[in-house]
């Protein structure tokens, strides 16, 4: 981050969350209060918790009323913005829009966009309308997963090449624009993730592993990733899922991966003897 953005982090601002579903909203809305900013929530119907919008400046609004939530925001003076928290992929003929937000669902529907697309779009969108995208990173860094073994579980010498097989299957799998995750057993990748999530695709391979080590989660980034709006996730339902299913262990990029509650991440793997690797950034 250049020298005048920090700055510009320093003062006091109003900072607008587009919240989804989860803790990161609530961590974030936290972490601006205790910097001096104030956070207007922008509650999307149906995935934000009541928690997080009820004692502060809020609009609780379906996703789809795009040109409520611009007016809304202008009428607060707010500029910048922030992606936070789950966001299904919504079922664009049940969607209730207004104008605006029928305006966008056309482009959308027309392109045929992906996941990753429809983030890029998203974004396009509201900085036509002035608004300036941020990363949760850009507030709460502490989130970003540091690099080496997070916690007292080492993984054995051998996960590390299964690793490197998860790492470039996951990938390959991200540049397809279809997930984020991939699970892997010894030599084999045993499911990758689809339009129904990481928990889901934990448990499918959970279900099919085989005799001996247990699995490894491999999380990453997807090449072509707008990383201002929609960094790879995991947190204590993550290791939960390992624990349920029998793995034994989880990897991820550092820098690049949010991880929720880190210390109860750490405490909860060390519990379940489960090792957690913050990979190395790659060029």
């Amino acid at each position: 981050m250049h020298a005048a953005e920090e700055s510009k982090l320093s003062q006091p601002m109003k900072v607008g969350i587009i919240a989804g579903s989860g803790r990161p909203p609530a961590l974030l809305a936290e972490t601006l209060e205790r910097q001096g900013h104030t956070p207007y929530i922008i509650a999307l119907d149906g995935s934000a918790e009541p928690e997080l919008y009820q004692s502060r400046n809020h609009l609780l609004v379906p996703i789809g009323r795009a040109g409520r939530i611009i007016k809304w925001l202008k009428e607060n003076g707010v500029t910048e913005l922030v992606l936070s928290g789950a966001l299904q992929r919504p079922e664009w003929a049940k969607l209730k829009v207004d104008p605006r937000g029928l305006m966008f669902v056309a482009k959308v529907a027309l392109k045929a966009l992906g996941d990753d697309g429809l983030l890029r779009a998203i974004r396009k969108e509201l900085e036509k309308e002035g608004f300036h995208l941020r990363g949760i990173h850009e507030f709460v860094p502490e989130l970003l997963a540091p690099e080496g073994v997070i916690g007292e579980v080492q993984p054995l010498v051998e996960d590390l090449a299964t690793i490197e097989l998860g790492y470039n299957a996951a990938k390959e799998h991200g540049r397809q624009d279809k997930g984020q995750s991939v699970i892997v057993q010894q030599d084999t990748v045993l499911g990758l993730e689809g339009s129904d999530g990481t928990a889901a695709l934990m448990a499918r391979a959970g279900k099919i592993k085989s005799v001996g080590r247990g699995p490894i989660l491999v999380k990453v980034s997807k090449p072509q990733q707008d990383l201002a709006i929609d960094l790879p996730t995991i947190g204590i339902k993550t290791v939960e899922s390992a624990h349920e299913w029998g793995y034994a262990g989880i990897a991820v990029e550092s820098g690049l991966t949010l991880i929720v509650d880190l210390e109860n991440v750490k405490l909860l793997c060390d519990r379940y003897g489960l090792f957690i690797l913050g990979l190395p950034k790659k060029d």
